[in-house]
């Protein structure tokens, strides 16, 4: 089990990044529980700042559990979201409904704080 404090300076780190690309660059060099601790936070940190229905907090454990964890990392390696199974899809959209798509992106894209990410 990682600690609080390595996932927390880790976070820092990625979040001083200022490009997707060195971001996911960072991110394939971290161990998978590392990534996952890493997800787990980036979504962690970023709805302790707004206000969510208990259908939305409902839907963000559902994917917590099931997708954000060593295991389906695992599974999903390699994969592109159009092979992934069914009950992903249902999920995924049911989420981008409940959130919306620009929530959705930056649970699940952006990796750290999007204030210090340069976008093109």
């Amino acid at each position: 089990m990682i600690d609080r404090k390595t996932v927390m300076d880790k976070y820092d780190e990625v979040s001083r990044l200022e490009t997707f690309s060195e971001r996911r660059e960072f991110l394939l060099k971290q161990s998978e529980e590392m990534k996952v601790a890493l997800w787990l936070e980036n979504i962690d940190q970023k709805t302790k700042k707004i206000e969510l229905t208990a259908e939305q907090k409902e839907i963000l454990d559902v994917i917590k559990k099931k997708f954000i964890t060593i295991e389906f990392a695992e599974f999903a390696k390699g994969k592109s979201e159009e092979e992934a199974e069914p009950e992903y899809n249902k999920i995924m959209n049911e989420a981008s409904q409940l959130l919306g798509k620009d929530n959705l992106r930056e649970l699940f894209v952006i990796l750290g704080d999007s204030h210090t990410l340069i976008q093109n």
